[in-house]
């Protein structure tokens, strides 16, 4: 059975590539064994295009072994018209909704920001989360925090959150 890879570390890559030796599965790797797509994508921001890539690359492998091949304007339609809720969503025209819900998306919704002047975040973040690391990836991108709680019973009070927001703003590089 093949292994498609995404990016990854290169301790895990070793160690991925090591086990995949040792049961026989091929590893095709992004960037080196398939491409991402050559075409805009709906979703917005560059791990989405990583993402698609193993999608797709996945896919192919899958139409393969049926002996089937995947037709590239069904690829092309269908991730132009891929809609994600609440991820990087553009609610309106000055507001972007993610719901990042760890230090990993944190950091990918820092790097799929466009440029702007001037921003609010509005964080709730629940108990368990490294919530100084999700502030420290999207802090410094923004000029104001509104710290709020969401729902859940597992969210941290607005007052824990504002406190560490207070705490750790200090260290965001601007």
């Amino acid at each position: 059975m093949p292994l498609l890879l995404g990016p990854l570390a290169p301790e895990a890559l070793a160690e991925v590539e090591r086990v995949a030796g040792e049961t026989g599965s091929p590893l095709r790797r992004l960037g080196v064994d398939f491409a991402g797509p050559d075409f805009p994508l709906a979703l917005l921001g560059a791990h989405q295009a990583s993402n698609a890539a193993l999608a797709v690359a996945l896919a192919d492998e899958v139409a393969a072994s049926m002996g089937r091949a995947l037709p590239p304007e069904v690829v092309k339609r269908g991730l132009g018209e891929t809609r994600w809720p609440g991820r990087l969503e553009r609610v309106a025209a000055d507001v972007l909704l993610d719901c990042a819900h760890n230090a990993e998306g944190a950091t990918a919704l820092a790097a799929a920001l466009p440029a702007a002047s001037r921003r609010a975040l509005v964080v709730s973040i629940v108990q368990g989360k490294d919530a100084a690391t999700m502030l420290a990836a999207l802090g410094p991108h923004f000029d104001l925090v509104v710290a709020t709680r969401s729902p859940s019973e597992r969210s941290l009070a607005p007052e824990t959150l504002a406190a560490l927001v207070r705490a750790t703003e200090n260290d965001w590089s601007k």
